[in-house]
Parts: structure tokens; sequence; C-alpha cells
């Protein structure tokens, strides 16, 4: 036994339980149209053999639908691809007794099914396929709470015409609660049915031509918080950085002041460059870079300095240190790494640097796995970590689309 449910038994299905019915539903076109089983001829001998691959410890699960009341055999659900290494089953459903299509017995065993994948074979996602034209199918998946992951074009061949295939899933909603409180909380991602439905897509479908589906309109949605005129998305903030302080020609003999509490990744980049980290002092009430030790570092080889907003906040006295800045002629980069959605006398972090960077790393404010931003309203600080970001493999025209 598997799973019981209001009105079905959802159990092991084995060569006992074949019957010529069952045989002759797997040789009706009608009901098998939807199906890979179409594309053979079925008889007793076919279909042991089939019940036989379908159920592999581990691997595959042939589950029989069955009515509580008369324990008639009404359809199957095959799990395929079964990896408790990640966490994941393909599932597919079958339900070959006409006259039970229309009581919801598809949604319920999907349900029955989900519920023993997830708390007895401790799995995490469930996925599934059905064809464009299976309004039925997409029905069911529906009231099963699978949601659309993608979906792959002219994927099938089905009566001469190609058709597309939907991608469906379900995640574990336990995997989303949980009671045990970290000892050090740090703040973590909303993730929602509706972010994993984009990555999946972008993952499916985000090649070739549609490499930019999602960049494009980061791009332009960035320039409207940011408020910034040239937005270039990186794949880290710590590239976001380098690439700046190579568009303020950073290098060999070039001191760079940066606060002594951070993140490594704020400091290590200098050195990148062959320019010289110097540490200032924070202030210790918002823990940011203190504008007096700022100035007490500078020297005549002092090219700039990175601002570091820190956990949330801004420092308190930035004006000052802008001023200080620009009276020694030293070029700002303001890491708002920690400080997206931060506001200073009603101006956005990222706005007070010459350049400007961001990251989306999994422990941000705002997050996309990894990734960065460089932010400027200068094009030269633009145009040099463009072209060394993309190595200059695009054509011009493609870029000024893209960034533009």
């Amino acid at each position: 036994m598997i799973k019981k449910t209001k009105n079905l038994i959802l159990r092991t299905f084995t060569t006992n339980d074949v019957t010529q019915g069952y045989i002759d539903a797997l040789n009706d076109y009608s009901v098998v149209k939807f199906t890979e089983a179409r594309h053979k001829k079925w008889d007793r001998e076919s279909v042991n053999e089939f019940i036989n691959e379908s159920n592999i410890e581990g691997k595959t699960h042939l589950i029989g639908i069955f009515l509580r009341e008369s324990n008639k055999h009404i359809g199957n659900i095959r799990l395929l691809n079964m990896s408790s290494k990640h966490k994941r089953v393909e599932l597919g459903i079958m339900l070959f007794d006409k006259k039970e299509w229309s009581k919801g017995y598809g949604t319920e065993a999907i349900r029955g099914v989900s519920q023993y994948i997830f708390e007895e074979q401790n799995l995490h996602k469930i996925c599934a396929d059905y064809y464009s034209l299976n309004q039925a199918s997409a029905r069911m998946f529906y009231k099963a709470g699978f949601e659309v992951e993608g979906i792959y074009k002219d994927h099938f061949l089905f009566e001469n015409t190609y058709i597309d295939s939907i991608r469906v899933g379900l995640l574990n909603k336990r995997l989303f609660e949980s009671n045990k409180k970290p000892n050090m909380p740090s703040a973590g991602p909303s993730i929602t049915f509706k972010e994993v439905q984009l990555a999946t897509e972008a993952a499916a479908n985000g090649w070739y031509s549609n490499m930019s589906m999602h960049l494009e309109e980061f791009i332009k949605e960035f320039k409207k918080f940011s408020g910034k005129k040239y937005i270039l998305p990186t794949s880290s903030c710590t590239v976001a950085i380098h690439l700046a302080l190579l568009a303020l020609n950073i290098g060999p003999g070039d001191e760079v002041i940066v606060p002594d509490i951070s993140w490594v990744a704020s400091a290590a980049p200098i050195h990148y460059t062959g320019g010289t980290i110097v540490f200032a002092d924070v202030d210790q009430e918002t823990w940011c870079l203190n504008a007096e030790s700022f100035e007490a570092r500078i020297t005549d080889k002092t090219k700039a300095v990175i601002i570091v907003d820190l956990y949330g906040g801004m420092p308190s006295d930035i004006d000052k240190i802008q001023k200080i800045a620009k009276q020694y002629n030293i070029k700002t980069i303001e890491d708002a790494a920690e400080g997206i959605g931060a506001e200073y006398k009603g101006k956005k972090a990222g706005v007070f640097g010459d350049i400007s960077v961001y990251s989306f790393n999994g422990t941000k404010l705002i997050v996309g796995g990894q990734g960065g931003v460089i932010a400027t309203d200068n094009k030269e600080y633009f145009d040099k970590p463009r072209e060394i970001f993309n190595l200059t493999s695009f054509d011009e025209k493609y870029l000024k689309r893209l960034y533009e």
C-alpha cells in the first residue's frame, strides 16, 4: 500500500493487476493519444514487460489508481528518473477508464502520490510534461498545485503537426518551513513559485537569440530604480568593483582607501589591479567609513575611495566624505551591495559615487543567486568596463540596444 485518499487506493501496479480491459485501453487511440503508449501495439507480454521495467527500486515506480469502493483499476501514475541525490522525480499519469475522466480522480491521485513522494520518499520536487493540446492535463495539474515552469516550442510531432510541450513542477512546501532558528540570523531571500518559474524559463529558453530575454528588462528597470544613465550587469559585485577600478585606471603605485570593516571583496579587487589597499577606520555608530579617518589616510598617491554601505545602512557623514574626495580630486566608488533600498536625505544608496556597484548574492537584499551591477552617469566609466566584461565579442549595435 502506498496511499489511501478519499476515493482512491494508490498502490504498486504489478503484472497480477493486468486485465484485458487495461490492455484494450492501451490500444485505444482516444485514450493514449497524448501519451507515448500510442506508438505501440500492446498485448499481455508487452504490458508485463513494461510493468517490470517500470518497477525498479530507487529508479522507477508504477502506481495503480484503484477506486476504494469497488477496487476497480482506472489508471496509473508512473514515477521516472527518481533521484535521491537531486531530490526530484518525473511523473506521468494516464486515466484509461473514460467513465471516470470527469470526476476529479486524476487530481486526487496526483495529490496523493505527491504527498507520498514528499513525506515517504523525502524528495523535494516533482516534474511533469503534457502536450499543449491536452487541456484535461492542464486543468488536472493546475488543480493539484503544479506551476508552469517552461514551454518547449514545437517539441512533439502530433498528428503531422509539431506542438508545444508544457513543463510543470511542484515543490515540497515543507522546504520553506523550519522551526529551527539559526544561531546568527541573516537576511534570506523570499522565494516564491514565481521566481522558480522565471529562473526555469531562463534556463530552458534563454539561449542564442533569447540570451538577453530577461537582461534587457532588468537593465531598463534598474535604470529607473537607481536613476543612473548607464547600467552594466556583471557576474558578481566583486567583478563590478574590479571593473570600476579599471575604469578609473587604478594600477601599481595607486592607493585606494577602503573601510576596515567590510567583506573581503570590497578590498581584494584593489590588489587585482596592482594598487595599494589603505584601510581607514569606521564610525562607531554606523560601522561605515569615518570621514576624519578617511581624510587622515590621504596621500599624494591616493586615487580613489570605496565607500561601503554596510548592513543596510550608509555613512552618516557621506556628504562630508564626498566633499573631502572632491577637494583632493579623489574618485569615489560606492559599494552599495548591502544598501539597496536605503536612503540618505531622500537619496537612494548608490547615487553618491562616481561609480556605484551593487550585489545580488544570496545574502543581499535583492538576490539572484549571484550577480552584480555597475551604475554610473559617466559614459567613459561605463564604456571601458563594458568592453572588458564583454571581451569586445558583440557588435556595437547589439551592445547599444542592450545597454543604452
